[in-house]
């Protein structure tokens, strides 16, 4: 059975290399346990790994959305528009100089998103979502 390390040694070796590909992991206790670490070791750990533009992605809009290593998450979502550009990462960069306090910035590459998004042959789900994020910015 492949494993995929998660990142924290000791919890590899105690899991025979990692945990097991494929399968769907339930983590539970109590608040202060731990379960959000864990989950972002995992999570930085295939970020580190990642080959592709979307693990990338995913990276960094977890970082974002739950306000941990956002410097890791800055370099992530760079390293995916790297690679490709395209809607769904340009949305989190966008998000990410709006959390850094650059509007200008952010209304710019939002708006770059948005256009993308409206050429794609299947709009975006949250495309009107951003619409409005962008106004907001653009009255800040």
């Amino acid at each position: 059975m492949e494993r995929e390390s998660i990142g924290i040694e000791n919890f590899d070796n105690m899991v025979q290399g990692g945990l097991p590909n494929g399968g769907i992991i339930g983590l539970s206790g109590p608040p202060g346990a731990g379960k959000s670490i864990f989950t972002l070791h995992f999570l930085l750990e295939g970020a580190r790994k990642a080959k592709g533009w979307k693990e990338k992605l995913q990276a960094a809009t977890y970082c974002l959305e739950n306000k941990v290593a956002l410097d890791e998450g800055r370099k992530w979502i760079d390293q995916s528009l790297d690679e490709e550009k395209n809607y769904w990462n340009l949305t989190v960069k966008a998000k990410y100089l709006a959390n850094d306090g650059q509007l200008d910035g952010a209304r710019k590459i939002m708006g770059d998103a948005i256009a993308m998004g409206k050429a794609m042959d299947r709009i975006p789900y949250n495309i009107e979502e951003m619409e409005q994020q962008l106004k907001e910015w653009k009255n800040q």
